[in-house]
């Protein structure tokens, strides 16, 4: 009987995983939060794509992300908007590696201009519990001018 590879795929990601990559994402969210705090009379357009994994999980990220930024989802109306995207989650034996977007953006004739910041989470499980957890930007994007 041949052995069976212990990864074959991305494998669901589990709460405690949920968790921490949601946490490295709010922590990129300075402005916005601080946005929200001080203007307590605008809502901004978010455009959040998550992992479809675990949709509990992340429906309930998306619905907190809301209410901490005072934002509302996008509509096909909207002239601005801010974007997060999570995903790929990757965990491989007793390691970590996820990928998270966030940006903002400016409806123009000829679809969406704005920038980008790409973060890389990494992690080590040592027993039960996970540590060592870093968030880095590892890329930039911009689209220039309408």
């Amino acid at each position: 009987m041949a052995a069976q590879s212990s990864v074959l795929g991305p494998a669901p990601v589990d709460s405690a995983v949920a968790r921490m990559v949601m946490a490295a994402a709010f922590g990129t969210l300075g402005h916005s939060l601080a946005r929200a705090a001080l203007d307590s009379t605008s809502v901004s357009a978010w455009e959040i794509r998550t992992p479809t994994d675990a949709p509990e999980l992340w429906d309930a990220f998306r619905a907190h992300l809301l209410r901490s930024v005072r934002g509302r989802a996008l509509t096909a109306m909207d002239t601005v908007r801010s974007t997060i995207s999570i995903g790929p989650i990757i965990v491989r034996n007793d390691s970590l590696l996820a990928e998270f977007t966030v940006g903002s953006a400016w409806r123009c004739p000829d679809g969406w201009k704005g920038s980008d910041t790409m973060y890389e989470v990494r992690a080590q499980r040592y027993g039960t519990s996970w540590t060592g957890t870093r968030t880095e930007v590892v890329g930039h994007s911009t689209s220039l001018g309408c």
